[in-house]
């Protein structure tokens, strides 16, 4: 998971960079950096639990309900928000569940 973490960890800070070169306010991409290192870490604890596509997809639910609210405006505050801090705490959740001692 740490890896899964770390990579979308990486491909959020790039993103970032762009959206930042084109105007958009540094702390307005801070929750999307976390966002995406939660969506891959989702789906790296599919990974561990051999089931893949059940994670992928969870975690492709997540991002089209962000960007679907992120659409709208303001409602992004309800959808959008809830689809981020949902995907925080599965990450959370699910690495919580792999690194508790035997």
């Amino acid at each position: 998971m740490r890896f899964g973490l770390l990579s979308g960890l990486g491909f959020g800070l790039a993103e970032a960079f762009i959206y930042i070169q084109a105007g958009t306010p540094f702390l307005l991409r801070v929750p999307a950096i976390a966002f995406h290192a939660a969506g891959t870490s989702i789906v790296a604890y599919g990974v561990y639990k051999h089931k893949v596509l059940k994670y992928y997809f969870l975690a492709v639910t997540l991002h089209f309900l962000n960007n679907f609210f992120a659409a709208l405006g303001w409602l992004w505050l309800i959808g959008g928000l809830g689809a981020t801090v949902a995907s925080y705490y599965l990450a959370w959740k699910f690495y919580r569940q792999i690194s508790k001692p035997i």
